[in-house]
């Protein structure tokens, strides 16, 4: 099955770093399957049901700004290509800062620690 939102531990570690979760657009709620009866977790479209809030790809790359100024004051853009998440030079081919593991939602989650961290968002 498609990953469609944010894992329970990637909505922790965005609460963690600070991220509202009137933000989020799902919410990942636990139920028992009464084929199987185990527990699992259910993607639900639209937020404010018990559970925990869970982001959207849509939602992540909405967290992200577009461009971001660096000390140096030189400007970088976003750049989503693929699985990759970027900030790009905008004067240049330079990656700033970038992830590219197998999980796009996890490069986001990684990329938006890292601009809570530097203090851009």
């Amino acid at each position: 099955m498609a990953q469609i939102c944010t894992t329970k531990e990637q909505s922790h570690k965005l609460i963690e770093l600070g991220i509202s979760t009137y933000t989020a657009d799902m919410t990942l709620q636990e139920y028992i399957n009464p084929e199987t009866e185990d527990k699992e977790v259910a993607e639900i479209a639209g937020y404010g049901m018990d559970g925990v809030a869970a982001w959207s790809l849509g939602a992540l790359v909405k967290l992200m700004p577009d461009t971001i100024i660096l000390d140096d004051r030189s400007c970088c853009g976003l750049s989503i290509l693929n699985i990759g998440v970027y900030y790009r030079s905008l004067t240049g081919l330079d990656i700033i800062q970038g992830y590219e593991e197998d999980n796009i939602f996890e490069n986001c989650v990684r990329m938006i620690a890292w601009l809570v961290n530097y203090g851009y968002i």
